[in-house]
């Protein structure tokens, strides 16, 4: 995992493929292991359901088709013609227009279907360490960005040739993608948060508690240095998605105790500074130099999507795809590699089946959070033991999905691989494991 986070900063980058055989080892294992964890029987059977989605589109995409069969796809007869055209031989085709790149999809996605399986048969307090990597990994991102906005263009720690030069990237080759982590990575941090002070009564002698306090002041400041819009965008969401997750999972302690009237003005006050502060200075940023031209691009890739009738050219064909169509968003500067809408692309790679694995994915996500918003009401006791954890995984996911909107970001292994781990703890069962000096013993507490 560790591996995955830091290596996969960039598309198509050299972390795939070098985790793609241990990701195959981690399922395998995983499903090995399935039997003695403790996920509950009856969801068992879905244990598969996710890894699954993840590889199954991609390898039916890459099936060999005879010619007969491959030019009755939608969108094949034009490209049969043209080959009969050049004269060149009639073969077999698969789905996909754009096999390497397929190919490429498939062996990174094999990487957090690996991660998902294995943290899902782990107790719940491994799957809080594994949290705890990854939010070791976004500070340290974080502070390698601040780093590379202090040095500038000419700084070192840009790991990639084609990236934000004299902007903030952090392990990744796009400014957004950082962003677009540390505001994911926020309502995690505040859940573990809510968690400790929670379940441990030394308050705020706690180090642990200082220690998650100054992540989420460290993530936040980051975020805005990045000075990405979408990531200003997001961490302004972010901050209510935290506030709304500190309220519902540690609704008890001394500030439980205050009024009920001042605890709501004191949180509504705090994130009204900190909401006008970031919409002062998200005004001030430059206009990113493919704004105006996101609409026109999403319009060509829906165009570009008309052949295939819902079928999906295949999963990396937006290039292929895109040529095909030429506008003026073609002369810009920045290089178009992608529709800047993971959900228009998805639509014109993948077609229906891409579009209804999306919406399965939502739907589950928006369930989890309902589910655990309606426990922090019901919980007593052990039953929220990571009741804060799962409440900012749930608006972690969701923070990805809306980022999707304007960006790719699950495109990028490091944030797949984080994804993968949300959804872990939203479908894992939980164990915790009490302070021995307490004399607290370990109790598995299984949630439906």
């Amino acid at each position: 995992m560790i591996l995955a986070l830091f290596l996969g900063g960039g598309q198509g980058s050299v972390g795939e493929q070098l985790l793609a055989l241990p990701g195959l080892a981690l399922m395998l294992i995983a499903g090995f292991r399935i039997g003695t964890s403790d996920v509950p029987r009856a969801r068992g059977r879905w244990f598969w359901l996710l890894p699954a989605t993840l590889v199954v589109l991609p390898l039916l995409q890459l099936v060999p088709l005879p010619f007969s069969v491959w030019t009755m796809l939608p969108g094949r007869g034009a490209i049969a013609t043209g080959l009969a055209t050049a004269s060149v031989a009639p073969a077999a085709g698969s789905w996909t227009l754009a096999p390497l790149a397929t190919e490429q999809i498939l062996w990174s996605a094999v990487v957090p279907a690996g991660l998902f399986m294995s943290a899902v048969t782990l107790h719940g307090f491994q799957r809080r360490t594994l949290v705890g990597i990854v939010l070791a990994f976004a500070a340290i991102s974080a502070l390698v960005g601040l780093w590379q906005l202090m040095e500038g263009p000419e700084s070192g720690l840009y790991l990639y040739r084609i990236t934000n030069e004299g902007e903030a990237v952090g392990f990744f080759a796009n400014r957004n993608h950082l962003a677009g982590l540390l505001a994911a990575a926020l309502p995690v941090a505040a859940g573990m948060l809510a968690d400790r002070l929670r379940h441990h009564p030394h308050g705020m002698r706690d180090l642990r508690v200082w220690l998650l306090t100054a992540l989420i002041v460290l993530l936040a400041v980051s975020a805005t240095a990045t000075h990405s819009r979408a990531g200003f965008g997001l961490l302004m969401i972010s901050v209510i998605a935290s506030v709304a997750v500190l309220l519902r999972a540690r609704p008890q302690g001394t500030w439980a105790g205050a009024q009920p009237w001042l605890r709501v003005s004191a949180l509504i006050a705090g994130v009204l500074i900190v909401q006008f502060t970031l919409y002062g200075l998200l005004v001030r940023l430059e206009a990113d130099p493919l704004d105006r031209y996101r609409w026109t691009l999403a319009a060509n890739t829906l165009e570009a999507a008309e052949p295939a009738h819902g079928t999906g050219l295949g999963l990396g064909a937006f290039l292929y795809a895109y040529d095909e169509i030429g506008d003026e968003s073609a002369d810009i500067e920045p290089y178009v590699n992608h529709a800047h809408d993971d959900y228009i692309e998805l639509w014109l790679e993948g077609g229906l089946p891409a579009a209804a694995l999306v919406a399965a994915a939502l739907a589950m996500i928006g369930l989890q959070l309902r589910k655990n918003l309606r426990s922090a009401q019901e919980a007593q006791g052990s039953d929220a033991s990571d009741l804060g954890l799962r409440l900012g995984a749930a608006f972690a996911l969701l923070l990805i999905a809306l980022h999707s909107i304007v960006d790719y970001p699950l495109r990028t292994l490091t944030v797949a691989t984080y994804s993968s781990l949300l959804a872990a703890v939203l479908l894992g069962s939980v164990r915790r494991a009490g302070r021995r000096g307490d004399g607290a013993v370990e109790k598995s507490v299984r949630t439906g």
